[in-house]
């Protein structure tokens, strides 16, 4: 339910991004697993409310050509917790593609233990309906914007929609998503530097004036992220599979928790 974790400065010693099935099993992942770990001394939860305005598979390393761009986006649909993924044939497929997203069809068939035909038509299916979206990532270091940023802020709740919008057009940033507490947006970004944290801060409140980032948090180390258990350069030396329905009762939950650590 780990999907990514940091070592981070700036107030919160180990930020978790977990996924769950149903309200119950992440209360249960935060407190009695999280929360009763030796050494950690106290929990910060920030629950997704449902507003995710864009994820990991939008960023793009460089812009590609326009044509290029609309060939690879035409068929995605809006970000969503689909119905699709709730289905046991479903979650096995994706678990398996979790692994290795590259994986040929005919080697799907086989782990899943059905035709050629029907892989093929229930991936499709997952695809078409975004139930099921791909993205590929790479080492931070090697991508030319090595430093994560997440920033904590609030915006006035008639307002919020719009913001998180106008937040998710900034190319910088990965992940805008709104979440409950006294901080009601949620957004990631990776730049270049320490010095464009703050030049970014400030592009965002210029252009977006009801948005206050109240916290931020600079990841140190990355040491798991989306499955993939990182080495001390970012590269991928394991996989541990993200399986939201592991303890699941229900359909989707996401939540962004912070650890501190004694």
């Amino acid at each position: 339910m780990a999907a990514t974790i940091e070592l981070a400065a700036g107030g919160r010693d180990l930020p978790v991004t977990a996924l769950a099935g149903d309200f119950g099993s992440l209360s249960s992942f935060i407190l009695d697993r999280i929360g009763v770990l030796p050494g950690v001394t106290a929990t910060r939860a920030h629950l997704v409310t449902g507003g995710l305005y864009v994820e990991g598979s939008s960023w793009r390393l460089r812009s590609p050509a326009r044509s290029q761009s609309q060939s690879l986006t035409s068929s995605r649909r809006p970000l969503a917790v689909r119905e699709e993924t709730a289905s046991q044939a479903a979650r096995e497929l994706v678990l398996a593609l979790a692994e290795d997203g590259r994986l040929p069809l005919t080697e799907l068939a086989t782990r899943l233990g059905v035709s050629l035909n029907t892989a093929s038509r229930r991936l499709s299916r997952l695809l078409g309906s975004g139930g099921l979206v791909l993205r590929c990532d790479l080492a931070p270091p090697l991508s030319g914007a090595p430093v994560s940023v997440t920033f904590f802020a609030s915006v006035p709740s008639e307002h919020l929609d719009a913001t998180a919008h106008e937040v998710a057009r900034f190319p910088e940033i990965r992940l805008c998503v709104t979440v409950a507490g006294p901080q009601n947006l949620l957004a990631i970004a990776w730049v270049a530097s320490l010095a464009d944290v703050q030049r970014l801060e400030v592009r965002l409140a210029r252009a977006l004036p009801r948005l206050r980032v109240a916290d931020r948090s600079i990841a140190l180390r990355i040491t798991k992220h989306m499955g993939r258990i990182l080495d001390a350069d970012g590269r991928a030396r394991d996989f541990v599979p993200v399986d939201m329905w592991s303890a699941a009762r229900s359909s989707g939950t996401v939540a962004h928790a912070d650890d501190d650590m004694a």
